[in-house]
């Protein structure tokens, strides 16, 4: 079971593991009402500030946070999340007083697979991902890239490039978290990848 409160709520037994999915640590919160901080799991501060300044709206804010859900530094603390919530209640926390636009609502529906950008069926996923080699390992990391081919997502296309990175790797999946899972648990553990960059391709307009 996965529930969300905010972390200002009074503390109850029910909670089971409390997870905290905030950047920054909440002003007056003691670390025991805490069971777990995943600072991964909130928004980075620049789309949290545009939000609050009226720079973008909800859907907007809503749309590049479930992307930010793609990205490797993601991957190990959703798995954390849902391999506790298998083990009996996980209980998401953040400091917004308004669940409704909060992004542990977010959260939450995303791990339940509610979101209508995770759900199957939806319109595919594609990422484009920046990998840089080690030195003498470009070929050999090549054919490894060409080989992946994942259960639900895969390397569409693939390209060598000049700059700081050796290849972009067009990765298209039904979700975000498989299009994160491939990325991270295929290309991420391939011996001579050095560094990995994710951008989530977007709709504009």
């Amino acid at each position: 079971m996965i529930a969300a409160k905010r972390i200002y709520d009074p503390p109850s037994d029910s909670d089971g593991t409390r997870v905290l999915i905030m950047r920054l640590w909440p002003r007056g919160i003691r670390k025991s009402r805490v069971d777990v901080w995943l600072k991964e799991l909130g928004p980075i501060l620049p789309l949290l500030r545009a939000f609050r300044g009226g720079e973008i709206d909800w859907a907007e804010y809503t749309r590049r946070y479930l992307a930010g859900l793609a990205r490797p530094e993601a991957q190990a603390p959703l798995a954390q999340v849902r391999a506790a919530a298998k083990a009996g209640t996980v209980t998401l926390f953040c400091g917004c007083p308004d669940e409704s636009h909060c992004h542990r609502s977010l959260l939450r529906a995303y791990l339940l697979g509610r979101c209508e950008m995770t759900k199957a069926g939806s319109k595919k996923m594609r990422a484009y991902v920046l990998i840089e080699t080690a030195p003498g390992k470009t070929k050999a990391v090549k054919k490894e890239l060409a080989a992946i081919e994942g259960s639900d997502s895969t390397v569409a296309n693939l390209d060598a490039v000049t700059g700081p990175f050796d290849f972009i790797a067009v990765v298209e999946g039904p979700t975000l978290d498989a299009v994160g899972r491939l990325v991270t648990d295929e290309i991420g553990s391939i011996d001579g990848v050095t560094r990995t960059t994710t951008c989530l391709a977007v709709a504009i307009g």
